[in-house]
C-alpha cells in the first residue's frame, strides 16, 4: 500500500507505545531513552510494511522516491549504509518481513539502504520505526570499486559492492566510484527482490 502522507517526517524515528502482558492485562510502557520497553508488543503490523510515495528532497530534489517504513531491531547508528531484514520465521514471506536488523558480516543479503534524509551518526533506537529505501535515489558507502550502471548488492558492512552470483541486488549505480572508506555513490534503488545471476551484472 501506497500513500503520499508520511506517519512520521524524513529523517525522524517514530516511538509509539508498547505493552506487555501483566498480571490483570495490558500494561502500557512508555518509550525510554533507549526505545521502547517490551519487544514482541512493540511490533506495528498497521505500519510494518507499508511504503510511501513522496517527492524526493535530499538526492535529486523533486524526484520520486518510495519509502518503507521499518523497525529497528538493535540499536543502529546511521550511515551511508544498507539495513537488511529480519530472518524469523514469522518475518518471512508477508508485509512482516519490515522489522530491520544492521548488516552485520553477511554479504549479498536483501537490504535496503538507509533513507539519506537520516544525518550520519544519528542513533536510531531498538524498536523505533524509520524509514528505508524502497525504490528511488539512495546515497551508500563504497565497500568496494564500483563502474557506472553496474547493478550493486551490499557487503558484509552495510556498503556498495559490484552484485555476486546469488546476491539479492539492491540497486544500480550512478557512477564509478573507487572504495577508499569514505566515498558514496548514488544507488537507484530497485523496488522488490531481485537476484543476481552472474558474477557481476
Amino acid at each position: 500500500m501506497s500513500t503520499r502522507s508520511l506517519p512520521f517526517p524524513r529523517g525522524k524515528t517514530a516511538s509509539f507505545n508498547a505493552y506487555i502482558a501483566g498480571p490483570n492485562g495490558l500494561i502500557s510502557v512508555l518509550p525510554s531513552a533507549t526505545g521502547l520497553v517490551g519487544e514482541a508488543t512493540a511490533y506495528r503490523p498497521d505500519l510494518a510494511g507499508r511504503t510511501f510515495d513522496v517527492e524526493d528532497s535530499v538526492v535529486y530534489t523533486g524526484q520520486p522516491i518510495k519509502l518503507r517504513a521499518v523497525q529497528a531491531q538493535a540499536n543502529i547508528t546511521v550511515a551511508r549504509k544498507c539495513v537488511t531484514f529480519s530472518s524469523t520465521a514469522e518475518h518471512l514471506g508477508s508485509v512482516t518481513s519490515s522489522p530491520a536488523i544492521p548488516s552485520s558480516g553477511t554479504a549479498g543479503l536483501i537490504a535496503k539502504p538507509i533513507d539519506p534524509a537520516y544525518a550520519v551518526g544519528t542513533t536510531i533506537y531498538k524498536y523505533d520505526w524509520f524509514y528505508v529505501v524502497e525504490e528511488g535515489w539512495a546515497v551508500l558507502l563504497v565497500g568496494t570499486t564500483t563502474t557506472a550502471q553496474e547493478s550493486v548488492s551490499c557487503d558484509g558492512d552495510g556498503a556498495a559492492r559490484p552484485a555476486l552470483a546469488g546476491d539479492s541486488v539492491v540497486g544500480t549505480a550512478e557512477a564509478a566510484v573507487t572504495a577508499d572508506g569514505e566515498e558514496t555513490v548514488n544507488v537507484y534503488v530497485k523496488s522488490g527482490l531481485s537476484v543476481s545471476d552472474a558474477a557481476t551484472v
